[in-house]
């Protein structure tokens, strides 16, 4: 009996696993083809939606990884400053136009602060915030992003619970 139970546990597991294994691949194509599309608008000075600028913001650290990668110059789009003016464009979304459907986003966006882009995203973190203190701790309750620096920071400095 308890044999035949393990058996069912286990059945149950890895179909759950394969589920989410699609659902994370299927995720990270949409990512790309998304990634595509921006790439494509920006290199022929096209205005970026919107829509897809909202999707460009990463999730993931894969998601983060392929924006990133945009940098290297040995290709056309890492010739240009498509990751600085992209990401800044959705940070403008808040900070400029007051575009509240960018400001998950713009938090998300935030958490990946790193390397030699960190200090423009937390500048950008920090006058965000400052918009609105309470606003910023309530968007972050349940987040996952809210465990990572430099929102993890803050959420201590502002005593948001």
């Amino acid at each position: 009996m308890l044999n035949n139970s393990i058996k069912k546990i286990c059945i149950l597991f890895f179909l759950y696993f394969l589920i989410i294994s699609k659902t994370v691949a299927q995720s990270q194509e949409n990512y790309n083809k998304n990634m595509e599309l921006a790439c494509t608008l920006y290199l022929t000075k096209k205005e970026i939606p919107k829509n897809v600028l909202l999707r460009l913001t990463p999730k993931t650290q894969d998601n983060f990884s392929l924006l990133y990668n945009t940098t290297h110059p040995e290709t056309e789009i890492g010739r240009t400053d498509f990751f600085y003016d992209i990401t800044q464009y959705i940070f403008n979304e808040v900070l400029l136009y007051k575009n509240m459907k960018f400001y998950d986003a713009s938090l998300q966006l935030a958490s990946f602060a790193d390397g030699e882009f960190a200090e423009g995203f937390i500048e950008n973190l920090e006058k965000i915030i400052n918009l609105n203190i309470n606003k910023f701790c309530k968007t972050i309750k349940n987040k996952e992003y809210r465990l990572h620096n430099p929102i993890k920071y803050y959420s201590k400095f502002y005593k948001c619970n």
